[in-house]
């Protein structure tokens, strides 16, 4: 199963939860979707996707290889 190193481009430890266990796409998901109902943010959860959580959370989400995915970063 695929994994991803999340990111924030504003220069915050924001995502530093993604690095010791990179989490799958279906856990980013569950993740921001946590942060869209906190915010209260009125968009349908399925409107998440890695994109859209990409640029309305100014994060980068970065497939992990082999390597990261075993040992963390």
């Amino acid at each position: 199963m695929r994994t991803y190193l999340i990111n924030c481009l504003q220069g915050t430890g924001f995502c530093s939860w993604s690095y010791d266990n990179p989490p799958t796409r279906a856990q980013i998901i569950e993740h921001f979707n946590e942060f869209r109902e906190i915010e209260g943010l009125d968009f349908p959860k399925k409107m998440l996707n890695l994109r859209f959580i990409s640029k309305l959370w100014e994060v980068s989400i970065i497939p992990t290889t082999k390597n990261e995915a075993n040992y963390g970063i």
